[in-house]
């Protein structure tokens, strides 16, 4: 087989050795003779020169094809084996031909051209731009990880519970973050359960809430039964684009850090703790990689961290672990390419100045339970 990638000789070698081989004035029996070691269905398959057998256009053919291909079954070389017929027509011609013929010969048996000197090596360099973090990056991603949870939240309509297809009760699973002391931020899509199409009273939602339960174990939904702590009610929430609730929670767990702080999106990364759904598993993971922010806005930070099902209602961190967003959706989008690939989607958050300033305006009472915001910083 033709490998288009597999060379013995450089195209140089090759040009120079079939112009050796032009002086040993071949015709259509000497071409026999210099391919007569070759298999015939390799020899017949080699394509034929306008010019003829023995013209110089007619070697450079033959050599070019021979030279592409490695061994064969039995482990011979081709161009080896067209060299040594061109060995037994030049005895006794010596000269330039017979050194031309020994050097490719020689270099056939090195199993092809010599590779190029490696470039030289020069002091470490920042590519593209420094991404290198504190060490203490780790240690402050492990302790605000113990501060997100997984919410479980059953359906129900006028308080009772509602079956699938085949009679299991529905609910609905979340991530939770402690947003104040004994209070957890989620989505208002989270809480609600059913799709937006299906009507949910309000008496429903907070009863709903108030039959949720929340475990900030590793393990999620296969967490033991006594990991798992009742939610006691429903505090706040907003539907539509900011889509965030506040659960009261007891628990001891300390309150991540917000960032209101304005910033910039270029090379501003997002990372996300979450429980997402991967096959049966749903357990607490981290993303770190792939995280850029492409845009920010009032109502939404965009950004190409990865999440699924489950995510909803994570905690989007900047690289001090201070909140940027909740995260709530993704977007189909067309605007963005990412590692030279067209994007479809892109991840949401609402950001947290916006959250803040809505909960400000409706539940003053709840904004006042949450700490200022950190200052900017390492972590």
């Amino acid at each position: 087989m033709v490998d288009p990638n597999f060379r013995y000789l450089d195209p140089d070698a090759v040009w120079d050795l079939a112009d050796a081989l032009f002086a040993l004035d071949l015709d259509a029996d000497g071409r026999r003779r210099l391919l007569a070691r070759l298999p015939r269905t390799l020899a017949a398959s080699l394509p034929p020169a306008s010019d003829g057998p023995g013209s110089l256009a007619q070697i450079e053919l033959d050599l070019d094809r021979l030279n592409r291909i490695e061994r064969l079954r039995d482990g011979e070389v081709p161009l080896d084996l067209y060299l040594q017929g061109a060995q037994r027509l030049a005895r006794g011609r010596g000269g330039d031909v017979v050194t031309a013929i020994e050097d490719a010969r020689a270099r056939v048996a090195t199993g092809g051209p010599a590779a190029p000197d490696a470039p030289p090596e020069t002091p470490e360099r920042v590519i593209d731009f420094d991404a290198r973090l504190d060490v203490a990056f780790l240690a402050a991603g492990a302790r605000a990880a113990e501060s997100v949870g997984l919410v479980r939240v059953p359906a129900l309509r006028d308080g009772a519970a509602l079956l699938d297809g085949a009679g299991n009760p529905i609910h609905c699973t979340g991530t939770v973050w402690v947003v104040a002391p004994n209070l957890v931020l989620t989505n208002h899509h989270v809480v609600r359960v059913l799709a937006a199409a299906e009507p949910v009273s309000d008496a429903d939602l907070h009863r709903q809430a108030a039959a949720a339960q929340v475990t900030f174990h590793p393990d999620g939904v296969d967490a033991p039964p006594e990991a798992w702590q009742p939610v006691e009610g429903l505090r706040a929430f907003a539907a539509g684009p900011l889509d965030y609730a506040a659960l009261a929670v007891a628990t001891d767990h300390a309150p991540l850090p917000l960032r209101t702080a304005p910033f910039s999106v270029e090379r501003f990364s997002v990372n996300i703790i979450q429980y997402p759904l991967r096959g049966a598993e749903q357990r607490k993971l981290v993303s770190l990689r792939n995280n850029l922010a492409v845009e920010v806005g009032d109502t939404a930070l965009a950004y190409l961290t990865d999440t699924s099902f489950g995510a909803s209602g994570a905690p989007a961190c900047d690289d001090a672990w201070h909140v940027v967003a909740l995260h709530r959706a993704a977007s189909a989008t067309q605007r963005w390419a990412f590692n030279g690939r067209q994007l479809t989607y892109v991840n949401l958050g609402t950001p947290i100045p916006t959250l803040l300033a809505d909960l400000a305006a409706r539940h003053p009472d709840v904004r006042a339970l949450i700490p200022p915001a950190a200052p900017a910083g390492r972590p």
